[in-house]
């Protein structure tokens, strides 16, 4: 997997090795899961984690203000049932 290495110039912190897996894509609103179609995984998820903060888009948050809330659900509503491009 690929990843990223983090260094902070100027500083005495080491680089800092960050995993793929932290990292997450959403490929359209509502995708939490990733595969092309908003349906009851991504809306299982997002409940899953309902009022988690902090938070990230493969916890539901949809639209990044690190808190899975009543935004992130009518993002998904908006788009449940429909396939991503």
């Amino acid at each position: 997997d690929a990843g990223l290495i983090a260094e902070i110039s100027g500083g005495a912190m080491p680089r800092q090795v960050i995993p793929a897996s932290m990292f997450s894509h959403i490929t359209c609103d509502g995708d939490i899961t990733g595969d092309a179609v908003v349906d009851l995984s991504d809306l299982a998820v997002l409940l899953a984690n309902f009022d988690a903060s902090p938070a990230t888009t493969a916890d539901g948050d949809i639209d990044g203000d690190g808190v899975v809330g009543l935004t992130d659900l009518a993002m998904l509503l908006a788009a449940f049932d429909s396939t991503c491009p």
